[in-house]
């Protein structure tokens, strides 16, 4: 992919798909979580390791159409002693959930108040809440010290109750990424070798026997009815089926490092700055 728009021009940017009008706002400093909800658009920053700076962490509302701030709170909890792994957000019209540090937090998606918050055995590393808005999936990276595996737990995605654990691979080496998928989650992580996907079932997290073998940079996610794997040691980009991980295509991309889908096409990131493109009908389910 080819992109316009450099890196050090701005680090928050919003794309009118119409026009091709960039807006732009100032970036905020140690940010590494954005979500949209029916509110506006939450970027959440904070350090990936204690301790944290002072005045460095946040959770701000930003208008959806202007990037003006409309609000602004404090981040609960504080950073992973071991992982490091800032805040991570995700998000539909009516939920809001935070993964930081040893915690998971259901937050108002209005005010970003908590409304509940789940303690976790280890440090959030990525959070995904499934298309139907039931589970939260939450990759977590265990302490050094600590026995076993890294994991991944279902969480009840209005309660917080865990519903399934499961260990699974990626300890020290940036732990489990999550990806929620109609019938379960996507689990991608790197092994010092190799990198890994997995498929995991909704109901108890137990392996499918769906799983690839890819590059240690590999990232997954779930979008417009397919499992995209972005690649940037293999530099590419693939579709694949959501439920068995068969590949539909595959494109050669530079260093690929970003992408967002949605119905009315995607965007891909790499170190030249940001690109739209049209996935092949074969992608779109």
């Amino acid at each position: 992919a080819s992109g316009g728009f450099a890196r050090g021009q701005a680090k928050r940017s919003r794309i009118d798909r119409s026009a091709g009008a960039v807006t732009r706002a100032t970036a905020t400093a140690n940010a590494s979580g954005i979500a949209e909800t029916s509110a506006g658009i939450w970027v959440a920053a904070g350090p990936g390791t204690a301790p944290a700076p002072a005045n460095s962490t946040s959770l701000t509302l930003f208008d959806a159409g202007t990037l003006q701030v409309k609000r602004q709170a404090p981040l609960p909890g504080q950073p992973g002693s071991d992982a490091n792994a800032g805040p991570q957000l995700d998000a539909n019209a009516s939920l809001l959930w935070l993964g930081y540090g040893n915690h998971v937090y259901r937050l108002d998606p209005n005010t970003g108040n908590p409304l509940l918050n789940q303690a976790l055995p280890g440090t959030a590393v990525s959070i995904s809440l499934d298309p139907t808005g039931q589970r939260l999936y939450v990759g977590i990276e265990v302490p050094s010290n600590a026995n076993g595996q890294d994991r991944i737990l279902a969480l009840d995605a209005s309660t917080g109750a865990t519903l399934a654990s499961a260990e699974t691979g990626g300890r020290g080496l940036g732990g489990p990424h999550v990806a929620g998928a109609p019938d379960g989650v996507w689990v991608s992580y790197a092994t010092g070798t190799m990198g890994a996907v997995e498929h995991r079932s909704a109901v108890n997290l137990t392996a499918t026997g769906n799983s690839l073998r890819t590059s240690n940079t590999i990232h997954a996610i779930v979008g417009v009815g397919a499992l995209w794997l972005i690649d940037g040691m293999a530099q590419q980009l693939t579709c694949a089926d959501p439920g068995t991980g068969a590949t539909r295509t595959t494109s050669p991309e530079t260093q690929p490092e970003a992408f967002v889908v949605d119905s009315n096409g995607a965007y891909l990131g790499d170190p030249t700055g940001v690109a739209a493109m049209q996935p092949p009908a074969a992608c779109r389910g």
